[in-house]
């Protein structure tokens, strides 16, 4: 398919994607994609990335579909980079990043890293599942840098801190120091 409005600003141009069914018994993986191809530097054409909707049941009232982005990743040794899907947006409105089977809302598998719009740290999930706050290295299974308010309970088995002891627990017993 090849769409062009010749820089004419009044025109539309709608592309319609159809897969009809052959047989009334092919039902699940049915869909249409876009696919993105350039030469690389020896005139070979390479698959870029793509964009496929995905029917996962064709059955008249229950046909539940998902839309899928896939981009190419590193040559993995065999001389041919391949399209690896990186995001799925499913019929029930989960995402999934890295992820083709979300179960929530959102579903990331790997790293998470959420940075403001001024550029200060947010939060940040490693992958072992550490999180870090206002840190992108935590050590612990949570890290916070500055301060922290909790309304409501605190509890914790052991308490320690940096610098100087404020207020110790040590073997049930409570130490207070200045």
């Amino acid at each position: 398919i090849n769409a062009s409005d010749n820089f004419n600003k009044s025109v539309i141009n709608v592309i319609t994607l159809d897969h009809i069914l052959k047989s009334a018994n092919s039902t699940n993986g049915t869909g249409v994609s876009i696919l993105f191809r350039a030469t690389d530097n020896i005139s070979q054409i390479e698959e870029l990335a793509n964009i496929s909707a995905i029917l996962y049941g064709a059955v008249n009232g229950s046909e539940l579909s998902a839309l899928t982005f896939s981009t190419r990743g590193f040559d993995i040794g065999d001389g041919a980079g391949h399209l690896t899907e990186r995001l799925r947006i499913d019929g029930r409105g989960r995402v999934g990043v890295n992820d083709s089977t979300p179960a929530e809302t959102l579903d990331v598998t790997g790293t998470l890293r959420i940075v403001s719009g001024s550029g200060t740290e947010g939060l940040f999930v490693d992958s072992a599942g550490r999180v870090g706050i206002g840190d992108t290295t935590p050590s612990d299974a949570l890290e916070v840098i500055g301060n922290v308010r909790v309304s409501g309970s605190l509890n914790a088995t052991n308490l320690n801190t940096t610098g100087q002891t404020i207020l110790a627990f040590i073997s049930g017993n409570v130490g207070i120091r200045n």
